[in-house]
């Protein structure tokens, strides 16, 4: 599970499942000691989550995620996300 990769003080702001991903906003203050070096001091990630397909079609399957995306970006709100 993804979740069990982050510090133990991490938070899921938010999260919402798209047609070809999951994205979810994830604060953490012990993230925020390492990344405050590059710039983020708050521990804030944005992180999306999908399934590439033979033939390299990306879609969200909750049971077979085998890529992710972590960036250093902040959304407020899932509607501030880009698409996926």
């Amino acid at each position: 599970m993804v979740g069990q990769e982050f510090p133990a003080d991490a938070t899921v702001l938010w999260y919402a499942v798209k047609d070809t991903c999951a994205q979810m906003e994830v604060k953490s203050a012990a993230l925020g000691k390492v990344l405050g070096q590059f710039g983020d001091p708050e521990g804030q990630v944005f992180v999306e989550l999908y399934s590439v397909q033979p033939g390299g079609n990306a879609i969200y399957d909750s049971q077979d995620i085998n890529e992710g995306l972590f960036v250093m970006l902040t959304n407020p709100t899932a509607s501030d996300a880009p698409a996926c």
